[in-house]
Formats: structure tokens, sequence, C-alpha cells
């Protein structure tokens, strides 16, 4: 008998009674620790499948005995159809009939969002921007005293935006991006941080934008402004980024644009623009990009400019 088997009777521990040749102990139930470890998981299972069957038994509705045989088959058949439909399942056809995205058609499962109206929708498409909006925006918008954001962004809508929407004295953010929307801005905003209007708006840029004072992203571009650019735009000193590009504005940029001291970026491109590059432009030390291309600018580069110590990207060519 060697040291280990002498040790091991000295302190009372026998064969484990599973029978693997090793020594078990009274705490582990005269079984060895890989042994003990086993029953545990087999009792943790048994037991798993008794509270199972225990839910399934009670669950299961005893016959009644007023209906039919054939009445009780109606009945197990509605119920599958029930339990197939809430999973996504079309019992006609045996498919996931409701299991995609009504816009995209992309595959949601179980992630998708049911709306009111019975269909469903991706993550993507729950909002509403981008989808396939049509008609006017509904002028009752403007009474929702806690708007505070609006993104109607890459729609069909069309007509003129209600002017009672500026009334949303919570609005903080507007996206009209990308629809089929005319006519003008309403002039009332007052307390707006983001507005983006790229659509087939015309007229001319209302001056009161430079009394939003939180603003830091105005993004017109892609319309049919005309006129001179508004000289009230540079009492916005929060703008962060300016986008003018794409409309029919003339006249010099308003020398009011040197006070623009936290702007970075400043799109003016592919409009009527002309004279000369203010002096002032050099004062726009945080701006990162500054693009003036496809105007009828003249003149010199003022040597101003190489005092905007973080520009990036200047763009005035003809052509880009």
């Amino acid at each position: 008998m060697d040291s280990t088997t002498t040790s091991n009777a000295a302190s009372g521990r026998g064969l484990c009674v599973k029978g693997c040749g090793f020594y078990g102990s009274e705490e582990t139930k005269n079984m060895c620790s890989k042994c003990h470890n086993h029953f545990l998981k087999t009792q943790i299972i048994d037991k798993t499948t008794k509270e199972l069957e225990s839910l399934s038994l009670a669950h299961t509705k005893p016959p009644n005995p007023s209906l039919s045989s054939s009445d009780h088959a109606l009945l197990e058949q509605d119920s599958g159809s029930k339990m197939l439909n809430a999973a996504g399942f079309d019992s006609e056809s045996g498919s996931r009939g409701k299991s995609r995205c009504k816009n995209c058609n992309k595959k949601v499962g179980l992630t998708g969002f049911k709306c009111r109206c019975g269909d469903l929708f991706c993550g993507m498409h729950r909002y509403l921007h981008g989808n396939k909006l049509t008609g006017p925006i509904p002028p009752e918008l403007g009474n929702t005293s806690k708007l505070n954001y609006l993104n109607l962004a890459n729609n069909q809508l069309e007509e003129p935006i209600p002017h009672n929407i500026s009334s949303c004295r919570a609005l903080t953010q507007f996206n009209v991006h990308g629809n089929q929307l005319h006519g003008s801005i309403p002039s009332s905003f007052r307390d707006l941080e983001s507005l983006t209007y790229p659509n087939n708006f015309k007229g001319r840029i209302p001056n009161e934008l430079g009394s939003i004072i939180n603003l830091d992203t105005l993004d017109l571009s892609d319309n049919n402004f005309s006129g001179a650019v508004p000289t009230s735009i540079g009492d916005l000193e929060h703008l962060l980024t300016l986008n003018l590009s794409r409309n029919h504005l003339y006249g010099p940029l308003p020398t009011e644009f040197g006070n623009l001291r936290s702007i970075q970026t400043m799109d003016m491109s592919f409009n009527n623009l002309c004279f000369s590059i203010p002096t002032v432009m050099g004062q726009l030390q945080n701006i990162m990009s500054l693009i003036l291309n496809n105007n009828n600018l003249h003149g010199e580069i003022p040597q101003q400019l190489t005092n905007c110590f973080g520009l990036l990207c200047m763009i005035i060519s003809l052509y880009p």
C-alpha cells in the first residue's frame, strides 16, 4: 500500500461510489469531484424537464364534453394558426409573410416594429424619414408644443411647409431634405439648432434666420433660392455648418461672414456670387472647409486666408 492510499484510508475516505477508481468524500456524497459535478448537472436537467412538463399540463385545457371531435379539431387548428401568425408566419402560404419590412422588404423576424396599421417595419423605417410618405405636411403638427425633433427627410412630401410649424417652441431640429416641397421658409423659428431644407424652395432667404441664435447647422442647398445672401446670417455666432450651394444667389459674399468665428464648413458653390473674396474671411480661424467654386468671383485670393490655421480644404475653381 503506497503513502496516498494510506493517507486516504486514515482520513476515512473511500473509493467513489460510481466505481471510477478515484476517492470520494462525505461532502460530495462519497463521489469524486468529477462524478459529483456530473451528478449535479443531471439533477438540474431532471428538475427543468419536470417543471416544463408541469407547465405544459397546466396550460392544457380539458376537453369540452359539449363539443364534437370535429369542433375540437377546428379549435386546435385555429390555435395553431394564431401561434404561427404571432411568430410571423402566413398560415395560408406556409411562409413568413409578415416578417419583412413593409418598405424595404428586409427580413426583420422578432426585431421588427409593428405599426397600428398592421404592417411591419425594420429599425430604420420605423421612423418618419426614409419612407414613401406623400402629400402635404399636416399643419396640425404646429400645435404640438413639446415637439423637439422632426425629421421628414427622403420621402415624397409635396406642397409648401405649413407656417405654423415654426410655432413649435420646443423644436430644435427640423429636416425636410429630399422631398418635393416648395414655397418659402417659415420665418418664425426661434430655438432651432439644425435646419436642413434641400428641396425645391424659391424666393429669398428670409433675414429672420439670423435671429435663430442657437442655430449650428443651416443647410439650404439644392433649392431655387435667389437674391442676395442675407447679411443677418453673420449674426449666427454658434453656426458650425453653412451650406447654401446650388441655388441662384447673387451679389457679394457678405462681410458679416467674418463674424462667424465658430464656423467649420462653408459651401457657397454653384451660385452666381460675384466680386472678390472678402478679406474678413481670414478671421475664420476654426474653418476647415471653404468651398466657393462655380461662381463669378474674381480678383486676388486674400492673403488673410493664411490666418485660417484649421483650413484643410479650399475649392475656388470654376470646376471642382
